[in-house]
């Protein structure tokens, strides 16, 4: 019985699950300077060292509402991951 209920929750919880990381992942993504970030990683990959042009853009994104956006996203979707491995 008890297996039945947690099999029937799962099959509800998943596709509601998928939906709402979708969503999440979406407005972290259009929220975030994605192409900035990226090239700056790769840059300290390569060589370690980040010039302040290439940094410009990443700090006045992270001192905007754009960046508490993402960040907003981002721990939503970390909270549902968080939920989803305890169940």
């Amino acid at each position: 019985m008890r297996a039945d209920l947690v099999r029937d929750s799962r099959e509800i919880v998943g596709p509601t699950l998928s939906s709402l990381l979708l969503f999440y992942i979406y407005h972290l993504q259009l929220n975030s300077c994605l192409q900035d970030l990226q090239q700056l990683a790769e840059t300290l990959l390569s060589n370690g060292r980040v010039d302040c042009k290439s940094l410009t853009p990443v700090i006045d994104w992270a001192h905007g509402s754009q960046a508490r956006r993402a960040a907003h996203y981002a721990s939503k979707i970390w909270s549902l991951l968080e939920n989803e491995a305890r169940i």
